[in-house]
């Protein structure tokens, strides 16, 4: 658990975005504690978030792209029970600003 808190921050730190997919539809029906967890912490099946920030406590904190009911702060292992898939934009956001207008001056 410790070794995806450490990740997750590094990848924070560099600026990258970071998404993260959560269970299927499918797992939380055969899962019974599974979808009650989800429950709990407002992840929605078949979703993906935004990885925030990382607390100093390690807890993980998400947010939903549609704008409200974002999930409560996770632990590292409820992350990775409710979390299938983690996508990390491989450029910070200025980077691909510069990238998709390469005659427009960089923003400082």
């Amino acid at each position: 658990d410790d070794q995806v808190v450490a990740e997750l921050r590094t990848v924070l730190a560099s600026g990258k975005p970071v998404v993260a997919g959560s269970l299927s539809k499918d797992d939380a029906k055969a899962n019974a504690d599974l979808n009650k967890l989800a429950t709990e912490k407002t992840v929605f099946p078949w979703h993906a978030y935004v990885v925030e920030s990382i607390g100093d406590d390690g807890m993980i904190k998400l947010y939903n792209p549609w704008g409200s009911r974002h999930p409560q702060l996770l632990t590292a292992a409820e992350f990775k029970r409710l979390y299938k898939t983690v996508y990390v934009n491989q450029q910070a956001p200025q980077q691909a600003q510069a990238a998709a207008a390469p005659n427009a001056p960089a923003s400082k």
